[in-house]
């Protein structure tokens, strides 16, 4: 029988524990629960939670962070069941410890009035199981009303307006930051409030010329507002002297010459300092490959005092380099890269990197399994007209084998990229490619023009090989937190342009957009919500369209599978393989003079597509951040809306057209490692078309036969599907 009691203080200590409660200002419901007379030196706690009277604002975690006390972790039943194998030992319960119950209580309380809650309460309720020796602890908060900013007050340091000390130019500026101060107002006066007040009005400073400001930060009852919880925030700030850059010095560097170094820096001797503009240059100048350290530093010029002084030290890597990762995923197997660069070729920080891929498909369990190996020799031009644009150069090779064919690409391509921080960026590209069909995939089956084995032999005769030459501009910007999840919402918006021809250079002409968004929501308690959303389209033209009477629609169409649209894989809709939602067929082979099918699908994509995701991740139980769990609801449609490519007749496969909305769910882990990312995902198809559930070979074999696709027998496993990858190598 178990005997739960509220507990009382006995003991020696009763009398010592009733002093620290006195000195530390304890409330008086918290020391009446005094004295807990049936605690012992060997009382463990079992359990450590909150209860929170009339609402909490605050999550638990950042509240966990206060206390000395703390109880099992989430897996401590299942490492407990574990520990009776060999090697493996049971955890422990921590001792329960009165003293630090009560300054627990102080330190709640004192971070609670640090975050804006002059009226907070915090009691505790202790349970005894007596059977166990084990006690559970429940910290009871009651947090009343919290304050709140009514206003932002700037005033420099001698009592006056700050518009006083600032110059005629910079006041429609100041007029914009306190607007943007003042709509702050409403929210809660806590210790980060505070703080970010006081760090946006000496940023602002320091990035208009006043390199050394000063600060601090009071509160008052508010004059406006009757509420005695309405707080005006006061800073007293001291601008200092306003400067210009004086001289700019590089120390460090042996390999790079300073003014290569110096060009990154979008600042000038004479200009009005700018810290923001001094942050630039220093990611400018982590961006050059051979520059492994980068710091800024300023100082009064000892002869002019309207003048400070610039200081960049660098440390400098390498000159050459030779790196490679190795990683394996479902689709492609065993992989790795390799690449050897000169950091510094010719001079100016240019990057000469001669890279090879290879995807070798080894060990890879699904039937879609994509072989890469490529080569490329690429020049970089850090600097390109200025500090914020980068031009590359370059050639390459490549064979691949995979859902689409068996080929040989070879050209080159040139690029200029602006950069405007880690995570903005616009690309504009330039390529002229030519690839040599070996073996095409024997899934372009466009239409009942003819039987199954007929229209195989047809796309034996041919001619798929392509020349492309495409301009492109593509863009993204994003906001992203350094340390995920934050108390903000991330975003990043992608989109891309991109044109083929004309008819003498390129044996294919299209133009192609494709956007995307994905907006990251915190939810609380380290919980995130992730939505993504993408469409694009393909519209052919010119060289690129059927003749009338469709009788090079395959040919036409096949030409263009570098271009087609496709969805589904890890990074897209997870309930489907890579590339196979939407319109697919059987794949063939030739074998002693006979057409054998395979057991996989050849995607056959489309000219329009739309995919979505809403995900609800979670910090990994134990390990935390950046590990995590996630469940997931996917979404897609790849369809062709041009008419121009379609059968007049029914098709041969069902849903080959791909008009239907496919939605699949799951859940996935992912798990950080010092060689990449460990990503698990099992995805399950909520609707799966017709051959989604259907063995391709048994497909393909009653095609060749004349045999209804539907009198093959669908195999409910086939709704689910894994993707695991390691190495992050894609």
């Amino acid at each position: 029988m178990t005997d739960r009691h509220r507990m009382r203080l006995w003991s020696p200590t009763h009398l010592v524990l009733g002093i620290l409660v006195a000195l530390a200002g304890v409330p008086a419901q918290a020391a009446a629960q005094a004295p807990l007379f049936l605690v012992g030196p060997e009382t463990e706690v079992a359990s450590v939670d909150f209860r929170f009277e009339a609402g909490r604002s605050i999550e638990s975690g950042a509240l966990e962070d206060q206390l000395a006390l703390s109880g099992p972790g989430p897996f401590h039943g299942l490492r407990s069941a574990l520990g009776v194998l060999p090697f493996l030992s049971s955890p422990s319960l921590e001792r329960f410890d009165p003293p630090s119950l009560l300054r627990d209580v102080v330190r709640l309380e004192r971070f609670y009035r640090e975050e804006g809650f002059p009226d907070i309460s915090v009691d505790y309720d202790v349970v005894l199981d007596t059977t166990k020796n084990a006690v559970a602890v429940t910290y009871v908060i009651a947090e009343g009303e919290p304050l709140v900013l009514d206003a932002v007050v700037v005033r420099q340091g001698t009592g006056g307006a700050i518009e006083d000390v600032l110059p005629d130019e910079l006041l429609p500026g100041w007029s914009t930051l306190e607007r943007e101060l003042a709509a702050d107002r409403g929210q809660r006066l806590s210790s980060a409030l505070r703080a970010r007040e006081l760090d946006r009005v000496i940023g602002w400073l320091r990035d208009r010329g006043y390199p050394y400001p000063s600060g601090s930060v009071r509160t008052e009852a508010a004059d406006t507002m009757p509420d005695r919880h309405a707080m005006r925030l006061l800073l007293d700030v001291d601008p200092g002297d306003r400067m210009r850059v004086g001289a700019i010095t590089v120390e460090g560097n042996r390999r790079l010459a300073s003014p290569v170094l110096l060009r990154e820096v979008p600042l000038a001797e004479g200009d009005w300092f700018s810290r923001a503009r001094l942050a630039e240059g220093q990611r400018e100048l982590f961006g050059l490959d051979m520059v492994r350290i980068a710091v800024m530093e300023t100082e009064r010029d000892g002869v002019r005092d309207d003048r400070v002084n610039v200081r960049v030290r660098v440390t400098e890597g390498a000159l050459h380099l030779l790196s490679g990762r190795a990683g394996w995923g479902m689709g492609s197997g065993v992989s790795a890269d390799v690449s050897w660069s000169h950091r510094n070729f010719l001079g100016g920080a240019r990057t000469l990197e001669i890279s090879t891929l290879a995807r070798t498909g080894f060990l890879a369990p699904e039937t879609s399994v994509a072989r890469r190996y490529g080569a490329s020799v690429s020049l970089r031009q850090p600097w390109l007209f200025d500090h914020r644009v980068e031009g590359v150069l370059r050639p390459f090779v490549e064979y691949r084998d995979d859902l689409r064919d068996e080929s040989v690409q070879f050209g080159a391509e040139t690029s200029a990229l602006y950069q405007r921080g880690p995570r903005r960026n616009v690309s504009l590209r330039y390529s002229l490619t030519t690839r040599r069909v070996i073996r095409a995939g024997a899934g372009a089956i466009l239409g009942q023009d003819a039987d199954f084995a007929s229209l195989l032999a047809a796309l034996d005769t041919l001619d798929l090989d392509r020349r492309t030459s495409s301009l492109a501009a593509a863009g993204r910007w994003a906001r992203a937190s350094a340390v995920a999840p934050s108390s903000r919402i991330d975003w990043s918006v992608f989109g891309s342009a991109e044109v083929a021809g004309p008819a003498g250079l390129s044996t294919i002409e299209y133009g192609k957009v494709i956007g995307e968004g994905t907006v990251v929501l915190p939810v609380g308690s380290g919980i995130s919500v992730r939505a993504r959303l993408g469409a694009g389209k393909v519209m052919p033209f010119g060289v690129s369209v059927p003749a009338p009477d469709g009788s090079d629609r395959l040919e036409t169409y096949f030409k263009l599978r570098d271009a087609v649209l496709t969805a589904g894989g890890s990074q897209d809709v997870r309930g489907w393989g890579t590339d196979l939602l939407g319109p697919k067929a059987p794949d063939v082979v030739g074998v002693d003079g006979s057409t054998v099918p395979t057991a996989r699908y050849v995607p056959l994509g489309g000219l329009a597509r739309w995919t979505g995701s809403f995900q609800v991740e979670v910090p990994l139980p134990v390990l935390g951040r950046p590990h995590g769990l996630h469940a997931f609801v996917d979404a897609g449609r790849v369809w062709t809306p041009d008419g121009r490519f379609l059968p007049t007749e029914v098709p041969l496969v069902p849903e080959q057209l791909g008009e239907s909305v496919r939605v699949g769910t799951g859940i996935g882990v992912s798990i950080g490692t010092p060689v990449g990312p460990v990503q698990l995902d099992l995805g399950y198809k909520l609707n799966p078309s017709t051959l989604d559930v259907r063995d391709a070979a048994a497909v393909g074999r009653a095609l060749l036969d004349g045999d209804p696709v539907s009198a093959v027998p669908a195999e409910g496993i086939r709704r689910w599907h894994l993707h695991l990858s390691i190495g992050g190598i894609s």
